[in-house]
Parts: structure tokens; sequence; C-alpha cells
């Protein structure tokens, strides 16, 4: 699931609805019209895990409106929709917001996600064994090129495929449904805060050998590399949140750690960081 970094097209009534699979006519359910509210549900919710929709943006109805081409009433219905899932917060009289990522939280949102996953891997062993090593199949090709590419957020990508593969050969709506709520603000999380290329390949491995253990029938040990997969995830996910940023240099910072001559030129970048520097005096003070 990714969404696009250009301006987005227009939505209709259609976009990203998916079929139903066949069922006898006594039990079918009524059709209803495709609801635009899940597709620009999708639309903001891709815009947010792969970043368009930076953490912590503002976002307002009307400008969203007018991006997407849509009325106000289906985006402040997705917005309710992505709060469910975490992806943005309401504050009242201040507003919307993407979520911003917190160390606190990456330790029981991955325990939730381990748990779940575990159990779903075992109900597919049992369920549709053939039909999730056919998935993974499709998986292992993606993730063996974003291993290539050095490319951290497909690698991640990838992988949360692999995972939704698992979750619907499971035979567990309910677990589905649980996973959904998490799945893509932990995608967003881990596309924010990447695993650095170097992790790539033991990632890979270990991702190959629990497709082998799974399509082998070794659950146990497919199961303990799931949970000893998400919980390198979330070790890697807390330090990089739990690390303070570090702010550009800028050409101020190095005028005055290189002694650079003052030139006309080098004053006036100095001068367009100047807001920057002023902002960045208070939290100096605090510090010392």
């Amino acid at each position: 699931m990714t969404g696009s970094r250009g301006l987005p097209v227009p939505l209709r009534a259609g976009d990203g609805a998916a079929r139903r699979s066949p069922a006898p006519a006594s039990l079918r359910p009524l059709e209803r019209a495709p609801s635009l509210t899940d597709a620009v549900a999708e639309r903001l919710r891709g815009m947010i895990v792969d970043g368009t929709l930076a953490p912590g943006a503002a976002l307002t109805e009307a400008s969203l409106a007018d991006t997407l081409r849509v009325s106000k009433t289906p985006v402040r219905e997705a917005l309710a929709l992505l709060k469910a899932e975490g992806l943005v917060t309401i504050a009242p009289h201040r507003g919307t917001f993407v979520f911003q990522p917190s160390p606190d939280e990456i330790e029981p949102i991955c325990a939730h996600w381990a748990t779940l996953a575990v159990a779903a891997l075992r109900a597919t062993a049992v369920n549709d064994p053939h039909g999730a090593a056919t998935a993974l199949r499709g998986v292992r090709e993606r993730l063996a090129a974003a291993r290539d590419a050095m490319d951290a957020a497909a690698f991640a990508c990838a992988e949360a495929d692999l995972h939704a593969a698992l979750f619907a050969c499971c035979g567990n709506p309910f677990l589905g449904d649980a996973y959904r709520l998490v799945a893509a603000k932990i995608l967003a999380i881990r596309i924010a805060a990447p695993e650095p290329a170097a992790a790539l390949p033991a990632a890979d491995a270990e991702l190959h050998a629990l497709a082998v253990d799974l399509t082998a029938g070794r659950v146990d040990a497919a199961s303990a590399r799931l949970e000893a997969r998400i919980r390198a995830i979330a070790r890697h996910l807390g330090a990089a949140l739990a690390a303070p940023a570090k702010a550009p240099i800028g050409h101020f910072g190095a005028m005055l750690l290189g002694w650079e001559a003052l030139t006309e030129e080098s004053l006036l970048l100095v001068l367009d960081e100047m807001p920057t520097l002023l902002a960045l005096l208070p939290k100096a003070v605090l510090l010392n």
C-alpha cells in the first residue's frame, strides 16, 4: 500500500472497491454502492504511510477535499476511520494531525503485532498452507529485490504483504480485522524510521527461513522466527525514535565551525537561516 507523491487524481465512487466471493443467492448480502469514504480513507492512509503526509502535519478537511477533489463529508468520515487506526489525532479546538511516532508505544504495539501474527501463522498452517506458500513465493521475490536495491522502505512494504498473506490464509476474519487496525500504523512507523540497509540481508535470510519452515510444516520453528523478527523490528524502532534528532548544520554552523570568510553571499545565507537559529535558541537555553 503506497500513496502518490504527486497530485492525487480525482476519486470516483468505484475506486478501491473489492468484489465479494460468490455465495448462494439465499445467503448473498444486498449489494451496496462502493463507499467514497473508504476510497478517501485508503488514499489518505497511503499518503500517511509513504510520508507524503508527514508525521505531525496539520490536516484540514477543506484542503484535503480540494486536493482529492471530493466534498468535505467523505473526508471528515475518512479521518474518523484513520483516527480509529491511530494514523491521525483529533485534538478539540486545535485540529487534526498526522500521528507522531513515539518510542513509548513501540513495545506494546509490536507485542500486539507479534501475538496476532503468530496466531495467524499457526492458523494458516492448519487452514491453508498451500495458499500461503504460493503467496509467500511472490513476496519473497520482492523482498530479495528490495534487499539488492538496499531499499528499506520497499523491504518493509514487502514484509507487510508477507504478514497480510498469513492473515488472508488463516481462516479467521477476526484476526485479520484486529491486524488491520494496526498494520498501516506499523508500516508508517517503519518507513519513517527505516532499518539500516546493512541489516536487510540478514532480515531477508530470516524471512526466507521462516517461509521454508512454514512450507515444510515446522510450525513451531516458523513461529519462533516470526516472533524473533518482530522483536528485532521493535528494538530498532525503539532505538531510532528515542535517538535525539540532529538538526542540519546549515551555512551558519559551517561558518562558525570552519571560520569561513564572511562574504556577502555567506551573510545572505546566514540571514536566511536566522529564523531556524532563533527557534532553536530556547531549546539550547533549556539544555544548558
